[in-house]
């Protein structure tokens, strides 16, 4: 993988204290990167780096994997980590992006929770921020879609735009995504 060499994306190597030893270029270990690597190098399973804003703004993401020794063949704990963080602009969001339907209110949306409100981790229309937070307004769409998840709800969305929509968890991540 040819990665553009920024201070957001690319791979590194970590020992089994999740010390960094090895990086591509640019390649800088924020603190979003603490918890997953500790949970890997504890649970010795693989492990994924929620959404987060690197030092620029942009957003990153990403996945740790275990690294063990190789000659020997039993259960063991991991002597190291790999990390990879991507941009989800060149992959993850353009599986968002409607590429059949044209409606005026089309919209696939990534959301978590973030203390009492919901974020918006997936770009949004009408040049809202990304990271964007929504307060618990149980009469937004977005909100009703995480409260009943898998149901159809017509409501208005963050926008004000009447919409039908519905939700459900990624499996494995914070995650929640939402179809209008």
């Amino acid at each position: 993988v040819n990665l553009e060499a920024t201070t957001e994306y690319g791979i590194a190597m970590t020992d089994r204290h999740g010390k960094l030893l090895v990086a591509s270029k640019g390649f800088v270990q924020a603190t979003a990167l603490d918890l997953p690597i500790k949970q890997v190098l504890q649970s010795a399973a693989p492990g994924f780096v929620d959404l987060f804003a690197g030092a620029s703004g942009n957003p990153v993401y990403g996945f740790v994997m275990p690294v063990f020794h190789v000659q020997r063949m039993q259960f063991q704990q991991p002597v190291g980590s790999v990390i990879v963080l991507l941009d989800p602009r060149q992959s993850l969001y353009t599986q968002l992006e409607n590429r059949h339907l044209d409606t005026k209110t089309d919209e696939t949306l990534l959301l978590r929770k973030h203390d009492n409100s919901l974020m918006f981790i997936s770009p949004l229309q009408n040049d809202f921020a990304l990271f964007h937070q929504i307060g618990n307004d149980a009469r937004l769409a977005e909100i009703l879609s995480w409260q009943q998840s898998g149901g159809f709800i017509q409501a208005n969305d963050y926008r004000g735009t009447e919409v039908l929509v519905t939700g459900r968890p990624v499996a494995d991540t914070p995650w929640f995504i939402v179809q209008k």
